[in-house]
């Protein structure tokens, strides 16, 4: 599904199976530059098995998604499979 966020667009995956918002660590620095992410031990388990250590958690992150404004946390992975991952419909 397509969102953005301060004028920035990208493909967002879907999958309700996750209990947690995802965002790449590369996009995070793109949209939202250097900023402080609070500390967390969530590990995630990428579609092809290899299994990334969270940087932190990025809160209160404005996203466009189906053309409607929502304000997410995303945990931030050094993932490069995907650049956002999102279990809301």
């Amino acid at each position: 599904m397509p969102c953005s966020s301060r004028g920035i667009v990208v493909e967002a995956l879907h999958n309700p199976m996750v209990e947690i918002n995802v965002m790449s660590k590369f996009l995070v620095e793109t949209l939202l530059g250097k900023i402080p992410l609070v500390s967390t031990n969530k590990l995630f388990k990428s579609p092809s098995g290899l299994i990334f250590e969270c940087c932190g958690i990025t809160r209160a992150v404005p996203i466009i998604l189906n053309e409607t404004k929502v304000i997410i946390d995303f945990h931030i992975f050094a993932i490069l499979e995907f650049d956002l991952l999102i279990p809301i419909g």
